[in-house]
Order: structure tokens, then C-alpha cells, then sequence
């Protein structure tokens, strides 16, 4: 796999940036290849994407993000062009309707069974991207590609915005996707390794059972009102902003699942609060939460950004180590960290970024971009490798 990142820092305007993206790439020499755009929501997607179609002449993807872990500083606006390209690569993208919640299951069908009739064989990686929108759960979505992806391993996640003027969207086809759902599926000859990262100082080691819910909405855990069991950790939900913003409050204080579901490689289970209704005394979170769930608050602290992403790189390095011994060569990361990461590092430091940079093996280009709602293969009970949803985690994927 031959994998190539180009940035932008320039956004005058979408023709510069686009001239960024696109320096040394020669069009006639990308047969075959796919691309990843991931710029800042700040930029105009659409123009970039469109102008990258036509110049190029390949199948991309992509989606904005809040910002980028490449990034210099936290104040930059920039874009980065991830070209994948290998000998027999087989490369699918497929996009969906408009989505509605209630047809979840044949809308996903639809898209998943269009993107394999156009690959020419099996799937041996499908890259999911789904827009971060106000009321809007990618769950149901999500929770139905695993059921049709099977043994495949399934790596993506939902695309953020700054949070303050503009939407999310996805890439795919030229144009930009407030509302639907893009799918990269790729074939031949690519053996995708791993790995995934969490975790959370606990609050308290009380830990309520979910006791009433609605859709994605709690309203009681034990014999309380979910706001109450955040006063009675010293939160207080009247304090706290909602709507979109509240998510930048929130991201760092989500709730830990207490499931027999463990994983083997000790990943915990992490939901983040979308916002809180105080007058109902609900929370809304990023997908359903079962009633009888034990759950418990927890604080993101920056220890545990690092510590959690140092076992991260670790267990991915060790997977790429023993695909090396049997003759694999790798060139590609692809790496997804929770917007909710970043507002716990307070926006001062890019930790995580700092911590690739200084570990990964020289010559492996980075496609990065920090999202809301995490999606990829993890080691479960058995030592299985199944697909899971996470918040507040880091999910890497090198090819």
C-alpha cells in the first residue's frame, strides 16, 4: 500500500488549498487509488471536494472535523489529501439517501449492498463516515452495517464541526453531505491491523442501573432523574450549556458502561452526554443505553488521553510487528481520536499528535481527524475480533 499526505495551510481560498492538496500528484499516475479528504469545518468542503474530483479523476471521501491532530496549533484551519494506492486494490464508495432514523436498517442495506456489487470481491476493510447532526443518531446506522459486515472489520467514524457556525458533512461523489451516510469499502491484497484506546478517572464508584429510557434519552438511573444523579456528584446540569455547545462541556465527563461485554484488551465502554433537559432531569447520549446498565461518570483527564493512547500505539505496533514477520509492509495510518479527547486537553496541547509523531516508524503517512462517535475492531471475549462503537477513545488502523 502506498500511502501519501499532503496538507494545506493555506485557506485564502479553495483554488489554493486545493493546489496544496495536490502538489506532486500527477492525475495519470493515481489509477487505481482512492483518496481521503479531512479539512476543517471552517473551509468550504464542497468547493475542495469538487475541485479534487475534477482534477483528479479517483473515488474520494472524506468529512470536516473540528480540527486536525496534524495541525501546528490550535488556532489553524487546515486540510490534508490522504492518496491510498497498491497493485490489485479494489476500491467501492457508495452513498446513501437522505437519512431517516426509522428506515436505518434499509437505507444501510441499500448503500452496503450497492458499494460490494461495485467491488469485484470480498471486502477486507469498510470505512463507514456519518455526519454529526443536532437530534441525529449514527447508531442504528452503524449497528446495522455490523450485522451485514460479519467477520469484516469495519473502521470509521461521525465527522464534527467547530461547533459554533457550521455543519458537519461527509465527502464522497464531488459533493458535501449534511445528511447521509458515505461507504468506502476496499479489496485485494490489504491486511488491516488495529487497535483502540480509552479511559476514564471514575467520579465515584457508585454505579446506578439505566432505569428509564427513551431512544437515546435517559430519564431515571436507580430511583432518581439522571440530573439528579449528576448533583449528587457535584454537577450541576442548570450550570452547563445546551444545545450544540453543551457538547464541548460535556465531552469530558461521560459515562463508563459496566457490562460483562468487557474486552480483552481492557478497553472500557464510554458514552458521552450530548446534552442534558434539566426540566425532564434526562441526558441524550450518542446511542441508546439498555435499561438495567450499570453505568458510572467519569472525568477525562489528560493523564488519561496519554496513558490511554501510549497502550494504543503500543498494541497497534505490536500487531504491525507480527504482520511484518510475515512479510506485510506498511505505509498507512489512519487515525481517529474523540473530539471529547481534545476538549479535555483543555485545547493546549496536542498530546496525542506529539505522541505519533515521536513513535511512529519513519515513511508512514497519517490520515487523522478527530470525531465524535468512534468505530472499529476491537478484541473481544474469546479472543475474537469484533466491530464495537466507543466515545472518548482513539481508534488507529494501519494498512
Amino acid at each position: 500500500m502506498a500511502g501519501i499526505t499532503n496538507q494545506s495551510r493555506n485557506f485564502t481560498s479553495s483554488t489554493t488549498v486545493v493546489e496544496d492538496l495536490c502538489a506532486h500528484l500527477a492525475p495519470a499516475a493515481l489509477k487505481g487509488a482512492v483518496g481521503i479528504l479531512m479539512c476543517d469545518s471552517q473551509l468550504n468542503g464542497e468547493a475542495i471536494i469538487q475541485a479534487l474530483d475534477a482534477r483528479l479523476g479517483i473515488p474520494l471521501v472524506g468529512g470536516t472535523t473540528a480540527l486536525l491532530p496534524l495541525q501546528e496549533s490550535p488556532g489553524e484551519i487546515s486540510a490534508t489529501l490522504t492518496i491510498l494506492q497498491k497493485e490489485g486494490l479494489q476500491v467501492a464508495v457508495a452513498v446513501s439517501p437522505p437519512l431517516q432514523q426509522q428506515a436505518a436498517a434499509a437505507q444501510v442495506q441499500e448503500v452496503y449492498t450497492h458499494c460490494l456489487a461495485q467491488l469485484g470481491g470480498p471486502a477486507r476493510l469498510l470505512v463507514p463516515l456519518l455526519p454529526l447532526a443536532p437530534g441525529f443518531s449514527a447508531d442504528a446506522f452503524v449497528q446495522q452495517l455490523f450485522r451485514l459486515a460479519g467477520d469484516v472489520p469495519v473502521f470509521g467514524g461521525v465527522t464534527t464541526d467547530d461547533l459554533e457556525t457550521t455543519s458537519a458533512a461527509v465527502f464522497a461523489e464531488g459533493h458535501a453531505y449534511a445528511d447521509r451516510m458515505v461507504l468506502l469499502a476496499l479489496g485485494g491484497d490489504i491486511c488491516p491491523v488495529f487497535a483502540m484506546g480509552a479511559q476514564v478517572s471514575e467520579m465515584a464508584a457508585y454505579a446506578p442501573a439505566v432505569s428509564e429510557t427513551d431512544g437515546n434519552l435517559v430519564l431515571r438511573v436507580d430511583d432518581m432523574s439522571f440530573c439528579d444523579y449528576m448533583r449528587s456528584l457535584g454537577i450541576a446540569p442548570e450550570d452547563r450549556i445546551n444545545g450544540v455547545d453543551a457538547l464541548v462541556q460535556y465531552g469530558p465527563l461521560p459515562v463508563q458502561l459496566r457490562r460483562a461485554a468487557q474486552t480483552e484488551d481492557g478497553v472500557p465502554e464510554i458514552r458521552c452526554i450530548s446534552y442534558t433537559d434539566v426540566q425532564q432531569g434526562s441526558a441524550a447520549f450518542s446511542s441508546p443505553l439498555p435499561v438495567g446498565t450499570r453505568i458510572s461518570m467519569g472525568l477525562i483527564q489528560k493523564s488519561d488521553v496519554v496513558e490511554s493512547a501510549e497502550r494504543c500505539l503500543a498494541i497497534l505496533l505490536d500487531a504491525m510487528r507480527k504482520k511484518q514477520a510475515e512479510g506485510y509492509e506498511f505505509s498507512l495510518l489512519m487515525s481517529l481520536p474523540c473530539i471529547a479527547r481534545y476538549y479535555a486537553m483543555t485545547g493546549a496541547e496536542n498530546l496525542e499528535d506529539k505522541l505519533l509523531r515521536a513513535q511512529l516508524p519513519a515513511g508512514l503517512a497519517l490520515c487523522s481527524g478527530y470525531v465524535f462517535y468512534e468505530i472499529a475492531p476491537t478484541l473481544g471475549p474469546a479472543g475474537r475480533v469484533h466491530n464495537r462503537t466507543n466515545n472518548a477513545s482513539l481508534i488507529m488502523c494501519a494498512l
